[in-house]
């Protein structure tokens, strides 16, 4: 089974220091699993920044990206955030290798709106094969979401998008997005299982509003791209070794409900 982990710029600091996380790893990695890492670090990145003096401004929740600022994208993301990570995994035995989209050329970041500067959207290349290679030989791939831009320099690229473009090139069984929230909520509860007709059914009724709309929007389309399914959960380990093991927490996304 083919495990993809995304995680937020603000669950790593928790990965890095909960030790929880490392079992829940192991267990995402080994007994005929697969796993698949991409992280985000956007806080990080505001904060280092702030320390050149270079202004963060965003579009419609995506940075703003020139010269300068990508600059600082890939030094904080791509560099420290991904060899804190990386480093990390090491030291507790878990094999594991840090990348770029631009590593092989995996992912195009096509940049398709001026006002975004170097901000683009990830087209996952033909050639992903390499990346399966190293899954199935038990190494961890951890993917920062920098990625090659046509003109041959580097493209600033959602991490999420990163991470639903490269679950659905890889066919994973499973894509696990990992926030601040504990769940998606219809009636003030937390759903365990939601399908596009749910989906449809809370938007319609106005339990699923604002920004989580576009969210399990994207969700749908990777089940319809050749994701087994979603889950949107909390940063906190203990529900995903719960998760595992049967519990349940957070919010499936499925085509139907036999999860």
């Amino acid at each position: 089974m083919l495990n993809l982990l995304k995680l937020s710029g603000k669950a790593v600091d928790e990965f890095l220091t909960n030790p929880i996380w490392m079992a829940a790893v192991r267990k995402l990695s080994s007994d005929g699993n697969q796993l698949v890492i991409v992280h985000g670090a956007g806080k990080e990145i505001t904060n280092w920044c702030a320390l050149f003096g270079i202004q963060s401004t965003f579009v419609d929740g995506q940075r703003v990206t020139d010269d300068e600022t990508m600059m600082v994208v890939s030094a904080v993301q791509s560099g420290w955030i991904n060899g804190k990570l990386v480093a990390k995994l090491n030291h507790e035995k878990i094999e594991s290798v840090g990348l770029t989209g631009s590593d092989r050329g995996l992912v195009i970041g096509e940049m398709n709106n001026p006002k975004l500067g170097r901000v683009g959207v990830p087209v996952v290349s033909e050639n992903s094969g390499w990346v399966k290679e190293l899954v199935i030989s038990g190494v961890v791939p951890v993917f920062s979401s920098s990625c090659l831009g046509v003109d041959g320099k580097m493209v600033n690229v959602n991490a999420d998008w990163f991470a639903g473009a490269l679950a659905s090139t890889l066919k994973a069984d499973a894509i696990f997005f990992i926030s601040d929230i504990p769940g998606v909520l219809i009636e003030g509860k937390v759903q365990q299982v939601l399908t596009p007709e749910s989906i449809q059914n809370g938007i319609i009724s106005g339990d699923i509003t604002d920004g989580m709309i576009p969210k399990l929007k994207s969700c749908e389309q990777l089940l319809g791209q050749g994701v087994g399914k979603v889950w949107i959960g909390p940063g906190n380990p203990d529900a995903i070794l719960n998760l595992l093991a049967g519990t349940p927490a957070g919010t499936w996304i499925v085509e139907n409900e036999n999860v």
